[in-house]
């Protein structure tokens, strides 16, 4: 499979899973600094339990496009991202 080409720099949107809305747009702050970004509330498990959020940037590069998944995905509140 052909890894595709992308041109940076480039907006990138990420989605991210947990427990508490408040607490998952403060991780969101956190990480993505000082840059801009968009942020969307996705959708909310049948119970309440979880929600996602989408997340979307502009990365400058693939290393940096990582280091913010990476970032998001090694935070104690964050569940998965994808």
């Amino acid at each position: 499979m052909k890894k595709p080409k992308i041109e940076y720099p480039c907006s990138w949107e990420y989605k991210i899973i947990g427990k508490n809305q408040e607490i998952l747009e403060a991780v969101v702050a956190e990480v993505i600094n000082d840059r801009e970004y968009g942020l969307v509330i996705s959708k909310k498990s049948k119970t309440g339990k979880y929600l996602s959020l989408e997340v979307k940037t502009r990365v400058l590069d693939e290393s940096d496009r990582n280091k913010i998944f990476s970032d998001f995905s090694n935070h104690s509140e964050v569940k998965m991202v994808l």
